[in-house]
């Protein structure tokens, strides 16, 4: 993406926090929100770029927003986030840290349409429910103490990611596995976990299940 303005965020500072509500935004950039609350809602973003590369950011919700051909990038570091019910279309995922410490962020019923996510790091305690992910690619990613329930992946390229998660109820559907390990453990021991994959090459992928303490 070509250089892009800058979007001031301080100019919506309320009391705490940034309250932006059924705003469209496009061909912008947004470099920090500084340590203040930054809530969005029903908003539209074509072509941003949200960049934690150089300052701290604060909390970020958003809920029923649209994104497109937008970049997300940089150390976010103990960022709390709460997404729902957002849609992601040619987005880019890249060079993104997330440290454990803060609250356990919660990601929920979010869909992502030909999405790429490079060189990703989530080690923090997050819920990734309930998404809906087609199309794209991922690759050197490594997620960790999350919960990954209910998930529905779909004609994507994984390629050297590594997951450790509670893991159940999802369905892998046309998954190319590169060098990927997967490590999880049931949320509904000792009952099935329910996963599914399906029509999956999976000359790429290990696979170690974790059962009373012990891995098979």
């Amino acid at each position: 993406m070509s250089e892009l303005r800058e979007f001031e965020l301080l100019k919506y500072l309320k009391d705490d926090g940034i309250y932006l509500e059924n705003v469209s935004l496009e061909n912008c950039s947004m470099a920090s929100s500084g340590t203040y609350y930054l809530y969005f809602k029903k908003c539209v973003f074509q072509n941003v770029i949200f960049d934690g590369e150089h300052e701290e950011w604060g909390d970020a919700s958003f809920f029923e927003c649209e994104f497109r051909d937008c970049m997300f990038c940089g150390d976010f570091g103990e960022t709390y986030l709460d997404w729902r019910e957002n849609f992601f279309k040619n987005c880019l995922f890249e060079n993104i840290n997330i440290e454990d410490g803060g609250s356990r962020s919660s990601i929920v019923d979010n869909g992502f349409l030909n999405c790429n996510f490079m060189n990703v790091n989530l080690n923090q305690d997050i819920h990734l429910l309930q998404l809906t992910i087609s199309g794209g690619e991922m690759q050197n990613m490594s997620l960790f103490s999350t919960n990954m329930i209910s998930n529905v992946i779909s004609n994507v390229q994984m390629n050297h990611v590594k997951i450790s998660a509670l893991y159940g109820d999802n369905i892998m559907d046309s998954i190319t596995f590169r060098d990927v390990f997967l490590e999880w453990e049931s949320p509904y021991d000792p009952h099935p976990d329910n996963n599914i994959f399906y029509q999956c090459d999976t000359r790429g992928l290990i696979c170690r299940k974790h059962l009373g303490g012990e891995y098979e």
